[in-house]
């Protein structure tokens, strides 16, 4: 069975997210890791991320650094996944957010499960971002 799907740097596609969707929704996804980091990815795929997270009861470690949300939709994702029952891992960093989307997503995950990373990457994920473009 899969568990973990690294999709990174991979040009997916709002309709391409929709069909991720529908298996993270599905009964049988036993999927813990998604990758899809560096895809471009907007207000759209995050609105429907959002939707199918709240319906995922296995999902561990989602990482959606480097696409281009603007703040609406990095809070969108933070708000599932404050609450979601699976997630522990939420990374948004090197997307542009503001310093008040930040403070909201930091007072409110202060005392939850989920670790949600936002700001900028340091160094080693940069790089390793980079080298998962490239391949």
């Amino acid at each position: 069975a899969l568990e973990t799907l690294g999709l990174a740097g991979n040009h997916i596609t709002v309709e391409g997210i929709k069909v991720l969707v529908d298996v993270l929704t599905h009964q049988d996804c036993l999927l813990t890791s998604l990758d899809l980091g560096g895809n471009s990815l907007g207000f759209e795929a995050a609105k429907a991320l959002a939707n199918g997270l709240r319906e995922n009861r296995t999902l561990e470690h989602l990482l959606m650094a480097s696409n281009e949300f603007a703040s609406d939709s990095v809070w969108r994702l933070a708000a599932v996944a404050i609450g979601h029952e699976s997630l522990r891992t939420l990374d948004l960093r090197g997307i542009a957010v503001s310093m008040a989307t930040v403070r909201r997503i930091e007072e409110k995950s202060r005392y939850k499960r989920c670790e949600i990373k936002v700001g900028e990457l340091d160094e080693a994920a940069q790089r390793e971002t980079e080298a998962l473009l490239y391949f």
